[in-house]
């Protein structure tokens, strides 16, 4: 840009503010990060995208819950609740600008809801229950039409981490180790499409899974390592981040070439290249003492 244009937009935004014209605001780049919170103080939390300008309790939530799963639709932010006080839960819905809170939003009869996933105008959801059926359930984004068993997966399984890829349903399934595979329809469900994703046999709790590219990406909190395979199935690898021993890897996020991870013990969010290098287990502290659960990065 030459001396004499920046001298011309210098002239204009002068002669703008002395008729009283504000030039537009600055405003920073990138979306922002939400957590979840529970124990006594819970909050969904809202910050920026390198941690800056932190709000524990951007929404307050009913204490008694334990919110687990957050996703948006670009309007509302929707999260998946179960209450330890009582029978109540179901899916919760907030506007973007932290109003307009409803916490039953919808409610579901039994069980324990846990991630959740949006595509189109449904949420997907996986429940587990004690004694029943476990299930993959579905509702509409307005809250209609919802089907609590919309793909069963029967009273054995323990479905927990969520994903939605092409036409493909993909989860975890802690009592088989495994990852499940069905279509959207509910149509050639395969229920250990990736097995064996176990490191021990105590060391069983596939919180998050999300994708990025041709890949899965899980986490297993109990043994505090993220795992990859390709979406065919190949190229698995259980412990491709190893954050080392302590710690609790819980839900995964994924913003440009990074990959974003809360850790439920050191109540901080790890970040690493999708490649596993860089990593940084210690990137943002969430210390609030409450304990954290659900991850999005969005605008």
């Amino acid at each position: 840009m030459s001396r004499r244009t920046v001298s011309v937009i210098a002239a204009l935004l002068a002669i703008g503010l002395l008729v009283g014209i504000t030039p537009p605001a600055a405003r920073a780049d990138g979306p922002y990060i939400y957590w979840l919170q529970y124990n006594g103080n819970t909050t969904l939390g809202r910050m920026n995208l390198d941690g800056t300008d932190k709000n524990f309790a951007f929404v307050d939530l009913n204490d008694d819950a334990v919110p687990w799963s957050i996703v948006t639709d670009g309007t509302y932010l929707y999260w998946t609740n179960f209450y330890f006080a009582s029978s109540s839960i179901g899916i919760g819905r907030v506007d973007l600008a932290g109003t307009n809170l409803n916490e039953h939003y919808v409610t579901l009869s039994g069980g324990q809801p846990r991630d959740l996933a949006i595509r189109g105008d449904y949420l997907y959801w996986t429940i587990q229950t004690d004694g029943a059926s476990s299930a993959i359930g579905r509702v509409k984004t307005d809250g209609t039409d919802l089907n609590e068993s919309y793909i069963d997966l029967g009273t054995e399984a323990e479905p927990n981490a969520l994903v939605i890829k092409g036409p493909y349903i993909y989860w975890t399934d802690d009592a088989t180790a495994s990852i499940g595979r069905v279509k959207l329809n509910g149509s050639k469900k395969n229920e250990n499409f990736v097995k064996n994703l176990d490191v021990g046999e105590e060391l069983l709790n596939f919180v998050d899974l999300i994708t990025v590219g041709n890949y899965l990406y899980w986490s297993n909190a109990d043994a505090n390592i993220i795992g990859r395979v390709k979406l065919n199935g190949k190229a698995k690898d259980i412990s491709f981040i190893d954050p080392g021993p302590t710690g609790m890897a819980y839900s995964l996020a994924r913003q440009g070439n990074n990959l974003y991870w809360l850790d439920f013990d050191a109540l901080s969010i790890g970040r690493s290249k999708l490649n596993g290098k860089n990593r940084n287990n210690s990137y943002i502290d969430i210390t609030s003492g409450s304990l954290p659960s659900g991850l999005l990065i969005a605008p």
